[in-house]
Formats: C-alpha cells, sequence, structure tokens
C-alpha cells in the first residue's frame, strides 16, 4: 500500500548508497521499494559511485544519475535526492552552490533546477554528522534546500544533540524533519530486544520511518506550491513561555520564646557561732606552749586572754657539796629532765 502524500503531484527519487555497501545491499533494495510506494512517486532510481570515497569528489557522479533519474521518470514536478550515510551526505554537497553541474539553474528562491526540474529537498537516512573526529556541518550550512533526517538514536556517526544544532543553523531549519529511531543504529533498524519488548518487528519501524518521509515530501510540495508565503506560514511558532509561578510569602518566624526569670538561690545559711572556748583551755600554761614548739591547734574562735603567770617562790640557793659536785648538764639532758617535771605536775 502507498504511503499517502495527500497531493496530485509527481515526483522522483535518486537514491545513492553508503560507503559500505553498493546499491544492490539488501537494506538499498528495500528502500528503493518503499520509497517507490510514495503517492505520486514516478521513480525511485538508485545506482553506484565509482571506487572514490572522497565525498566531494563524487558530487559529478550525483548529477549524472540525477540526470538519469529524469530521463527515466518522464515529467515530473519535482527531484528528490536521498541516500544512505555517505550517499545521503554527497547528496547534501551536490547541491551546496560551489558543487553545482554546469547545467544546473537557481531560480529566485534559490531552489535549484536541473533540466528545468526543482530539486525540492533530501531525504537523509542515517547521515554521517560525524566523521574524522569532527562535526561535519558546512554542506548542511550550505543547503538551499529542505531535509529529512531518519536516525537512529544510538548511532554513532549522528549523535542527536549535535545533529539537532546543526540541523538547526541550517538555511531552510524550519522546513526540516528529524525523525529518530528509538534504539536505532546506523541503519535505522531497532534493538531486537526493542522490538520483542513493544511487540514490534522492523518492518514495523521502517513503515513509521516511511509514513515520516511521505508526510515531509507533502509538506515540501504544498509549500513550494503556496509560495514563500506559505512557507513563512509554516515556521511554528514559538511557544509562550509558562508564567512563572509566584513564589510563596516567606512565613513568619514564630517569636523566640522568653527566658524563664532565674530563680534566687537561697541565702546561705549562717554558720552557728563558735563556741566559747573552756575556762580549761583558758588555763593552759605558757609552758605547755613553749613545749610545743609553737604548734598551733585548729582555731575555735578568738583566743582567750592569756591567764597572767603566777608567781613562783625563789628557789633555794643550792647546797655548797651539790653546787660543788654539778656537772655542767646538756641541752637534751635539760630536755628530757623539764618533761619529766611536766609529767609530775
Amino acid at each position: 500500500m502507498a504511503a499517502s502524500t495527500g497531493a496530485p503531484f509527481r515526483f522522483a527519487v535518486v537514491l545513492a548508497h553508503g560507503a559500505g555497501a553498493p546499491s544492490s545491499h539488501p537494506w538499498m533494495v528495500a528502500w528503493k521499494e518503499r520509497l517507490q510506494t510514495l503517492e505520486g512517486c514516478a521513480l525511485c532510481h538508485s545506482f553506484d559511485f565509482p571506487g572514490v570515497r572522497k565525498a566531494e569528489k563524487l558530487a559529478p557522479h550525483y548529477w549524472e544519475a540525477a540526470r538519469e533519474t529524469l530521463r527515466l521518470a518522464g515529467p515530473v514536478d519535482a527531484l528528490f535526492f536521498a541516500g544512505k550515510s555517505m550517499g545521503s551526505r554527497v547528496g547534501c554537497i551536490s547541491l551546496g552552490a560551489e558543487h553545482h553541474a554546469a547545467d544546473v539553474e537557481v531560480d529566485d528562491s534559490g531552489t535549484p533546477l536541473l533540466s528545468g526540474v526543482p530539486i525540492r529537498g533530501v531525504l537523509a537516512f542515517g547521515y554521517p554528522l560525524k566523521g574524522g573526529g569532527s562535526f561535519r556541518t558546512a554542506p548542511l550550512e550550505a543547503l538551499p534546500v529542505p531535509a529529512f533526517f531518519c536516525t537512529g538514536d544510538r548511532d554513532p556517526m549522528g549523535p542527536l544533540p549535535e545533529l539537532r544544532a546543526a540541523i538547526d543553523s541550517m538555511p531552510c531549519a524550519a522546513s526540516c524533519v528529524l525523525h529518530t529511531v528509538e534504539t536505532g543504529n546506523h541503519s535505522c533498524e531497532a534493538q531486537k530486544s526493542f522490538l520483542k519488548r513493544n511487540d514490534l518487528t522492523q518492518d514495523d519501524v521502517h513503515a513509521a520511518s516511511l509514513a515520516a518521509a511521505a508526510r515531509f515530501v507533502a509538506q515540501t510540495m504544498h509549500e513550494a506550491a503556496a509560495g514563500p508565503a506559505a512557507k513563512a506560514m509554516a515556521k511554528p511558532a514559538a511557544k509562550a513561555k509558562p508564567a512563572a509561578k509566584a513564589k510563596p510569602a516567606a512565613k513568619a518566624k514564630p517569636a523566640a520564646k522568653a527566658k524563664p526569670v532565674a530563680k534566687a538561690k537561697p541565702a546561705a545559711k549562717a554558720k552557728p557561732a563558735a563556741k566559747p572556748a573552756s575556762s580549761a583551755s583558758q588555763a593552759a600554761p605558757a609552758a605547755k606552749a613553749q613545749r610545743l614548739r609553737g604548734k598551733a591547734s585548729p582555731a575555735r574562735g578568738p583566743s582567750p586572754a592569756r591567764a597572767p603567770k603566777r608567781a613562783r617562790a625563789p628557789s633555794p640557793a643550792p647546797k655548797a657539796d651539790e653546787a660543788a659536785s654539778a656537772a655542767p648538764v646538756s641541752s637534751r639532758t635539760k630536755r628530757a629532765r623539764a618533761r619529766s617535771a611536766a609529767a609530775k605536775r
């Protein structure tokens, strides 16, 4: 069943292969048949590049294939360049002004014309944006017509963030379409685990990509038929940014709790007055204090007044024979006698 473009126009497609496989590769054969089913497609013609690897040198061969496509298709309203990987890049390079063939003309809108037939767009499958360690954006920035990009979201040669940025820099960015294949690779094929999980087949994935390509072709042809005014209207209006939500008023902080008044400490109890010293202690003789050699006992109040010394009776004169026989006494002996005398008292 043909994928509907919804318009009574005729167009042709020229399909170029990638660097790793010729036009006879199963992927190329299958997609040639799919594009041929697009409503309004008069012919999808594929071809083989010569053994030249540099994309810029392949542009003349692409123009030659385009002439052959128009010859085989008969009268058509438009021509679309298409390609897998390197083939899509060569198609974009060929449409750049510096790579136009000698018989290519350009109309007032900048659209290239080959034998009077306008080339309306590019169908790029697995566009190799990244190569040689860098992002090759120059062919897209010089492309004068819209492009449809079908790419796997896991394609290492076309990482989505960089590819989106490159598309945004294109002259016809508003009319370009990016269709991504979830878990898709460089050949725009989904992983088997994804297919099993979603009860899909690889044909279902390709059918969705083909339907997206059909919508792009229809949109491009309608815009071309309506003229520049329709292209301006086709640009999607910028989405209004949602109004910023008002920030909730800051909650008032609760008043600080008053600190409780410190309780007054109870007055210290008065210490009981020291008991007066006993009369016995008041009568302690001074001699005892001297014997203790000034060692003070714990204070128990004010020291009582010392009692007056009692007058001693004069010692009797020593007898002459005792005095004569008395020998000098040492200080140790004197202290011992004094202690003995005190003990007798």
